[in-house]
């Protein structure tokens, strides 16, 4: 799916990292969980796919920032 947003251009790729950035604050993830792992993943492709066309965007500063505290959550859990 990110991939296919990254085709679609700009537009889908912001409201793609806009939707997981709004879902990422729901998420309750656990260290050698694979859904957890899967989840921080997409996030993590979803930056990288979308920083040179993002990164300055609020949406894309504030899902780094979400995912910084979801890597940290990993860790500390």
């Amino acid at each position: 799916m990110l991939l296919r947003c990254e085709s679609a251009g700009r537009d889908a790729m912001l409201i793609k990292a806009a939707d997981i950035l709004d879902n990422s604050r729901r998420w309750r993830l656990k260290p050698g969980d694979v859904l957890s792992e899967r989840l921080l993943r997409k996030v993590g492709l979803c930056l990288e796919l979308s920083e040179e066309v993002l990164g300055d965007e609020s949406v894309w500063v504030d899902l780094d920032r979400e995912y910084g505290l979801l890597r940290a959550d990993m860790v500390i859990s």
